[in-house]
């Protein structure tokens, strides 16, 4: 199932409504981002050290965040999250 854009391109592939009634549109230019994520973290678990790491630029590196973005009836997800609602039962 497709849906056409104003400029009579096609967009991507789309799932049946999910049980909500919502149609699910696969986008990864508007639903990947990307965030600083703290992913070193201290053995010690004192506050005062991870306040100390936490303010190291080492301890941190770009993560793209995947996410949901829900407009009146439609859910624009990344492509990991569509395979992922592939993978879940329809009721």
């Amino acid at each position: 199932m497709s849906i056409e854009n104003e400029n009579g391109n096609f967009a991507k592939p789309m799932l049946p409504a999910v049980p909500f009634g919502f149609q699910v549109v696969v986008n990864d230019m508007a639903c990947i981002s990307k965030e600083w994520k703290q992913y070193r973290f201290p053995k010690s678990k004192k506050v005062r050290i991870r306040k100390k790491w936490s303010k190291r630029s080492v301890n941190f590196r770009m993560q793209d965040v995947h996410r949901v973005i829900k407009m009146q009836d439609r859910l624009f997800v990344s492509s990991l999250i569509f395979e992922k609602l592939k993978g879940l039962p329809q009721a």
